[in-house]
């Protein structure tokens, strides 16, 4: 029988109410690793070839065992960021050297080393463009005007999938690809409790780049869910294969009504919640070992 170690404590989410046909949003739960750990913070820019920023940039942070220790995305200038720009916080080691990986569709990867002797640290990179790739990118809001995070956003052509991305939490979203000039695509949007959205798009006279943005409707059903991600304490750094548990609290008893393990990027969702009530959410890590 496998033996297993808690690796970081239990900690928990304040009180959330559902509302009916509606996504909640938990705060990021933060958990405290067992052993000894450093706030690090590695910032910097991301730039095409042209020295122009760019947005949509995937950014991950290995250790020296080749392990993925933190990542984000660069912003899409929606956000407190400029355009081009990220922040990384995880918990790490000082003096350890780390390296780092920049990858978007429709640019060679670019990759750096850094070595933390101190507790800040920036690099910056110039992405190479892949030839012929070209951008469709845009926002899904609500009828609100309130961006969507977490929307599939599919581009077909015909009843062909050629890209499928996700909104970010403002509801930005960019994809890469080789779309063919003088070709139809269509951009759909779908969210779990809304209507999905779609819009044609056709690449012509030589342009690279084009904008599609989408709003999408509710649905008047239930789809009632509660999502949020772990974070390692006093960082933004995710915390894969942790252990959640969704509460229930009537007359102020917690009542386990469900269970999951976050993915590879520490978000976990509980869906069709029963609406009205009021939950809790507990979260800790533990390991085989």
């Amino acid at each position: 029988m496998a033996e297993y170690e808690q690796k970081y404590l239990l900690n928990k989410s304040g009180e959330e109410t559902t509302v009916n046909n509606k996504q909640t949003l938990v705060p990021n739960i933060p958990l405290t690793p067992l052993v000894d750990v450093t706030e690090l913070t590695l910032t910097g820019m991301t730039y095409n070839s042209d020295i122009q920023p760019i947005g949509g940039v995937r950014i991950v942070l290995y250790d020296s065992e080749g392990n993925a220790v933190a990542e984000t995305v660069t912003s899409l200038g929606t956000e407190t960021l400029v355009l081009g720009a990220y922040l990384i916080k995880f918990g790490g080691t000082l003096g350890e050297t780390y390296r780092i990986v920049a990858s978007a569709d429709g640019y060679f990867d670019a990759t750096d080393e850094v070595t933390f002797d101190t507790t800040v640290k920036s690099r910056s990179f110039k992405l190479i463009t892949d030839p012929g790739i070209k951008t469709i990118y845009g926002t899904v809001k609500g009828e609100d005007g309130i961006g969507l995070g977490g929307a599939a956003v599919v581009i077909t052509k015909g009843t062909e999938n050629v890209v499928v991305v996700l909104s970010e939490d403002d509801g930005a979203y960019i994809a890469y690809d080789d779309f063919e000039e003088g070709v139809t695509y269509t951009v759909t949007a779908n969210l779990l409790g809304y209507d999905s959205a779609s819009a044609q798009v056709t690449f012509s006279g030589g342009e690279n780049i084009v904008n599609v943005n989408l709003v999408l409707s509710e649905r008047q059903i239930n789809f009632t869910n509660i999502i949020g991600t772990i974070v390692v304490v006093g960082t933004t750094s995710p915390i894969p294969h942790a252990f959640v548990g969704l509460y229930r609290i009537n007359d102020g008893v917690e009542e386990l009504i469900r269970t999951t393990l976050t993915n590879e990027i520490g978000r976990y969702s509980f869906s069709n919640v029963a609406a009205g009530e009021t939950y809790i959410v507990r979260a800790l890590k533990i390991e085989p070992v």
